[in-house]
């Protein structure tokens, strides 16, 4: 029994020690970059040693990477929480915009991982597996509105492509201006699209 408890107590180490990886090279991504970094920069951060850093990761492209998938894991997680609440489509996109964008204004790193590290970051979503289960959920989303009537009949794919472009490129933005407000900023990306769904007819396609 002794060795069960040692070999839990090495597992949860392990994982303090990875959290910790990942937390001090967020802070280091936000403040030198992800070029700029070195994995010596994040180990330095870490307070770890190297041999610590290589157990756990590859290299700096592996932790950006990881991030990245995390952070649109939550966003899932949340956006799926608004669907379950909303009673509207003006209060689904509004609010699931609103939890998208909270979830990178909440921690004071996330925003300046974004601003600094541009092309890193998009890279990272596009070629991640979240973003392509958050379009999949988004376009059932805009079926079940169009079923219930919500919304009229329109190419939910091409709208989901349209809704999740404005969103990033609207982090992009809130990346390189603190002074915007995230309730306003939903709200008016919810007025942009649900104003353009309700005049857009069945018969619109560009297939």
């Amino acid at each position: 029994m002794p060795y069960k408890k040692n070999r839990l107590s090495t597992k949860s180490k392990k994982l303090i020690n990875r959290e910790l990886i990942l937390q001090s090279a967020k802070k280091v991504f936000s403040e030198i970059g992800f070029e700029n970094c070195t994995i010596r920069d994040i180990v330095r951060e870490s307070g770890l040693s190297p041999g610590t850093f290589y157990n756990n990761f590859k290299d700096k492209e592996t932790i950006f990477k990881l991030l990245t998938e995390n952070l649109m894991h939550e966003v899932r997680v949340k956006t799926g929480e608004v669907k379950k609440r909303s009673k509207t489509a003006h209060s689904f996109i509004k609010e699931a915009y609103k939890a998208y964008l909270e979830v990178f204004t909440k921690d004071p790193y996330l925003l300046k991982v974004v601003e600094r590290n541009q092309v890193m970051f998009r890279t990272s979503v596009l070629e991640g597996n979240q973003l392509r289960g958050l379009l999949y959920e988004l376009e059932s989303s805009l079926k079940w509105a169009v079923k219930k009537k919500l919304i009229p009949p329109v190419d939910v794919e091409l709208v989901s492509l349209s809704m999740a472009g404005a969103g990033f490129e609207m982090l992009a933005k809130l990346s390189r201006s603190s002074n915007l407000n995230v309730e306003k900023l939903a709200e008016f990306l919810a007025t942009l699209f649900l104003g353009g769904i309700n005049k857009l007819s069945k018969n619109t396609s560009l297939r």
